[in-house]
Order: structure tokens, then sequence, then C-alpha cells
């Protein structure tokens, strides 16, 4: 016995254009930024991993920054903490001084000879060149990296420079 349908036979090519036309209109309709659209869980373990790469990449130059930081600073001019008279080793605080003078020529004077220059800006006046005695110009300074102890003599040592800087060694 032969059965009928009331539906007309499906012709597999017309499925195939109809299909071919859909994706050629959903793709007609989609946007710039939307043509490299992936699965959201694909983008989110990209996002993800990303995101870990850029977090290891800055703790690394960070890293990288604070070491070099420290191997460029500057050496202590001296072997005693001029507060405590405690050595002073590689792993001592700092204080950084800076000192003033009134020309270039005696910035230059101080640089040949630190500890000297430091017995001079000791006994100097305030606002006046340790080096000639001048009035100082603001632009012709030195940075004096000073050996300390611990952190309270740094502050000291920062506070009142003249009356611990006489005892340097």
């Amino acid at each position: 016995m032969a059965t009928f349908s009331t539906n007309p036979p499906r012709d597999d090519r017309k499925d195939r254009q109809i299909r071919a036309m859909v994706t050629q209109t959903e793709i007609d309709n989609i946007t710039p930024d939307m043509r490299s659209y992936e699965r959201p869980e694909k983008v989110g373990s990209r996002f993800k991993l990303i995101t870990k790469t850029m977090k290891i990449l800055s703790s690394i130059v960070c890293g990288l920054i604070l070491s070099l930081s420290a191997s460029f600073a500057k050496d202590p001019v001296n072997t005693e903490c001029p507060v405590k008279g405690k050595a002073v080793t590689a792993q001592s605080k700092v204080a950084e001084v800076e000192v003033t003078f009134c020309c270039k020529k005696c910035k230059a004077t101080f640089d040949k000879d630190v500890l000297a220059g430091l017995q001079k800006f000791a006994t100097a006046e305030d606002g006046k060149c340790p080096i000639s005695g001048k009035p100082v110009d603001a632009d012709q300074k030195s940075t004096v990296s000073v050996g300390v102890c611990c952190g309270g003599c740094q502050k000291k040592v920062e506070s009142e420079p003249k009356k611990h800087l006489a005892k340097v060694k």
C-alpha cells in the first residue's frame, strides 16, 4: 500500500540555498567590530590569559626597576655613622645631603674632595658657599650620600646636616 503525503517533496538543493542565503544575510548585517566574533567562553579565557600575562610582566618590570635603582644609588662617602660612630656597610641606610655653592668652580673643588668639603660645609654660614663664603646660587649644588647605621640616624643627619657632618670620617 502506498502512502501519500500532503507536503511537497523536499528538494535538498533548495535547503542548501536557503541556508546559504541566511548565512550570507547574517554576515551582511554584522558590523565591522562584530566580524571577529568568537564564543564568549573563548574570549573570557583569552582575556584572563592576557590579564595574567600583563600582571606577570608588570611585576617583572617593577622588580627590575627597583633592583636597578639600588645599583645606581651613590656609595656613601664615609665609613662610620656620624651620629653613633658605628661602622657603615653596603646594607646601611644613606642620608642624602644637598650642598649649594656660589659657582661651578667651588662645586668642582668640593666634588674633588668631598670629606674635606663636608668639614667646610659644617662650619659655613647658612646661605654662604662652604668653599668661598660668597652667597650661594641655587643652581650650583651637589648631593652627598652619607652612610648611617639606622633610620633614626638618617633622620637626624637629614634634619640637621651641619651638626652631624663635622663628624664624618
